[in-house]
């Protein structure tokens, strides 16, 4: 009972957070609707009505935002997250609507399955990308209502908390940094993706079959049978000395070795030919000071990633304290966020490939 007071009472002290509440669960509920009624009860016409309807809640939602802070009202957090959710509604909107339609399409009527957005590296990265860009584009439009909010409804003392001490506009700022580094930076710095290494292994098997085989054959060659049938020609029967490889008259213990050293000395590329291993590969001895190495970056990144992460979100929430974040105590107050936002750039560029490394090597 104690909660649902609580929640009561917070709805009565900001209505625009029920309202914002609303337009959340009456756009699922359009969606929902609309694709009940196109795949279960086959009635298309309001199925596209009621997907048309979600832009309306979206507008719904900001206009009484716009209608409480006309009526002067303190413009709070809530004021802001009308303008973040309208910005991302029309932004991620329609890729939810047809997440959601491929999905149940599938289930109720017999469309294909649904499929990763990527299958390789490259796909990945055009996805990542494309991805932040549309954060980027929601943020920017939240930004600009924000803008609307804050000069044309209100006025910037009234809207202090949208766009100063820890406000929504910085907030953004810090949305679209994080989204970049889990999104593209990890993308790029990730390395191969589990489908390039399936098909490198495919490759690499068909490679090998291929290599089992022709020693199978220069085996069949040499004692004089056939690859197919395993059929030996008898003692009148005699093997014409053109269809013998010129080094099957070496024995099969030279022939042996000369194929192990071969081996040692090549690999298999991606394309399936064999290629000559670098000679200037690093030592087995070298291996213990390579990590060693790594373990110290790894450290270090840690560190500066900490640091980084630590002092946005420390300036991003209006903290006045300085804390244990370095930039924060060395810098001036100006270049607090951009410092920190840095730091955590560099910090993700050192760490994330060494982790992706170990991941690879697992």
């Amino acid at each position: 009972m104690d909660g649902v007071q609580k929640i009561a009472e917070f709805i009565a002290a900001n209505p625009m957070a029920a309202v914002i509440a609303a337009g959340e669960l009456g756009f699922w509920v359009c969606i929902l609707a609309g694709l009940i009624s196109r795949y279960v009860l086959r009635m298309r016409r309001t199925s596209t009505a009621l997907l048309a309807a979600t832009p309306l809640i979206d507008l719904m939602v900001l206009i009484a935002t716009m209608v409480d802070l006309s009526h002067g009202a303190q413009a709070s957090l809530v004021h802001g997250l009308a303008a973040v959710y309208l910005g991302f509604s029309v932004v991620f909107g329609p890729a939810m609507i047809r997440w959601a339609d491929v999905r149940f399409a599938h289930r109720f009527a017999g469309g294909p399955a649904p499929r990763k957005p990527y299958s390789n590296r490259h796909e990945r990265l055009r996805y990542e990308w494309r991805e932040w860009g549309k954060c980027l584009l929601a943020c920017g439009i939240a930004a600009a209502v924000m803008l609307v909010l804050i000069f044309a409804v209100g006025t910037p003392e009234q809207t202090r908390p949208l766009w100063a001490d820890g406000g929504w506009l910085p907030k953004l700022g810090l949305v679209v940094v994080i989204w970049f580094a889990v999104g593209p930076l990890w993308a790029s710095l990730s390395g191969r993706s589990a489908g390039e290494d399936a098909a490198e292994h495919e490759d690499t098997g068909r490679a090998v079959d291929s290599a089992g085989r022709a020693d199978v054959d220069l085996d069949h060659a040499a004692s004089g049978s056939s690859p197919e049938t395993g059929h030996r020609p008898g003692p009148i029967e005699r093997i014409p000395d053109t269809a013998l490889p010129a080094d099957t008259t070496q024995p099969a213990t030279a022939r042996l070795a000369t194929a192990t050293s071969r081996r040692a000395t090549e690999t298999v590329d991606g394309s399936g030919r064999a290629a000559a291993q670098p000679a200037d590969r690093p030592s087995r001895r070298d291996a213990p000071t390579q990590r060693k190495d790594n373990s110290m970056a790894e450290l270090l990144g840690i560190l500066v990633l900490i640091q980084g992460v630590g002092g946005l979100i420390n300036r991003v929430a209006g903290s006045d304290a300085n804390s244990w974040f370095l930039q924060l105590h060395l810098l001036p107050p100006s270049w607090h966020i951009a410092a920190s936002a840095v730091m955590t750039l560099i910090g993700a560029a050192v760490v994330f490939p060494i982790w992706a490394k170990r991941k690879r090597r697992a």
